[in-house]
């Protein structure tokens, strides 16, 4: 699949164990873009017919270092280096150490992509852990924006890019560490970078947070007293009405829980018996077997991942994480 690449990745295959991860803190940014094979920079150049009539109102993204065009655009375009992609993973390594992983270039340099880890952002609960690599990906062919956030996943094919980039732009309307930024090609695109930025400082500072709340809730014992009521005020909005079907609903979604409790999800070493798996089994049933409307052609599943990432499932699982606080409060 590496045939796809044009140049060789900081590391190309996670299987094939190649290549070295570079610490920006060791590094300026033109060697990591020299290693990656992006320190090139593109231009702005005229179009004209084949009878040297110029086009006014189009323009080609060039490849400056091969001459290659790599797409055709409107006047008012405005390119994204690569070296602001560097440049932007070197101003957020203020906030936090970044460590490219992965960098390179599709369709020869049409499409860019810089892959780094942020181990502080690491999550480390019990023997649970959970690491994610924080992704830029830039088009110069006029079709694609400039999409940032958070993947799990390695871009190694343009299969992988192609996922990265529809993960970004439907995380758009989260508000964490994995909410998703597209920002367009045009005069504002230095300034989407600077609030990108500060929206990724931001979120850092939350994430901390986060991580102190669970390192919390893993060093709180389970009570049976804790369940009920932690059960009781996260899911009392779901069925109230006693009616026979609502009963049958609340019993199903009980069984369920305990189920989810006493399954290994909720038993990983250093957290089993703590608050911290009761909380996960909310989250668990919620993205998982919590009934969800469906409309017209929509499988369940679907609409049940959906409503969890952005509707009535993401607000009740806020929901979850503020009442588990307020009732472990020290």
């Amino acid at each position: 699949m590496t045939a796809t690449i044009d140049i060789t990745p900081v590391r190309p295959n996670p299987w094939t164990k190649l290549g070295q991860p570079i610490d920006l803190r060791n590094a300026d940014d033109r060697t990591v873009l020299a290693h990656a094979g992006l320190d090139w920079k593109v231009r702005l150049a005229g179009l004209y017919t084949d009878g040297f009539n110029p086009l006014p109102n189009h323009r080609a993204v060039v490849r400056e270092d091969t001459g290659i065009a790599l797409g055709v655009v409107s006047p008012d375009y405005q390119p994204a280096q690569p070296a602001q992609l560097i440049g932007f993973m070197r101003a957020l390594s203020t906030q936090a150490p970044v460590i490219v992983e992965s960098a390179g270039s599709f369709k020869r340099g049409a499409v860019t992509f810089i892959q780094a880890r942020m181990p502080q952002l690491d999550m480390t609960i019990g023997a649970d852990y959970s690491a994610s690599l924080l992704t830029l990906v830039n088009g110069s062919d006029g079709r694609r924006p400039l999409s940032c956030g958070f993947q799990t996943r390695r871009i190694v094919c343009m299969n992988s890019l192609e996922y990265a980039v529809r993960t970004i732009k439907g995380n758009r309307q989260r508000i964490d560490l994995a909410k998703g930024h597209v920002i367009r090609h045009t005069a504002g695109l230095s300034a989407g970078l600077g609030d990108m930025l500060n929206a990724y400082r931001s979120a850092i500072d939350g994430h901390r947070q986060t991580r102190d709340l669970y390192q919390h809730l893993a060093g709180t014992p389970l009570t049976k007293t804790l369940e009920r009521e932690f059960f009781e005020r996260v899911f009392a909005a779901e069925g109230p009405d006693e009616s026979e079907r609502a009963a049958s609903l609340r019993k199903a979604r009980e069984e369920r829980l305990q189920a989810i409790l006493s399954s290994p999800t909720s038993r990983v070493p250093g957290t089993v018996g703590s608050a911290f798996a009761l909380m996960q089994s909310a989250v668990e049933y919620i993205d998982f077997y919590r009934p969800t409307r469906t409309s017209d052609g929509e499988g369940a599943d679907a609409a049940r991942m959906f409503s969890s990432q952005f509707g009535s499932g993401q607000a009740l699982k806020k929901k979850a994480v503020e009442t588990i606080a307020e009732l472990t409060a020290v």
